[in-house]
């Protein structure tokens, strides 16, 4: 379906066990924040449609222009 190098290079799976006496929810809450924290969501969103340099480099520009 997808033949991107993007889909090639993320081999990482992401592994929560759930244990004997946990619950699917905290076990389901543990799965989304290694998600988060992977970083898997955030460059399917970069790669889900084609940026031009010049928005790459107008994003870049906002970004580094934004206070802490």
């Amino acid at each position: 379906m997808y033949n991107s190098g993007f889909w090639r290079k993320s081999n990482n799976l992401i592994h929560v066990t759930v244990q004997s006496n946990e619950t699917i929810d905290s076990a389901l809450k543990r799965f989304n924040l290694k998600v988060q924290q992977s970083g898997v969501l955030r460059d399917l969103k970069e790669h889900a449609h084609y940026e031009k340099p010049s928005e790459k480099r107008r994003r870049a520009k906002r970004r580094s222009r934004r206070p802490l």
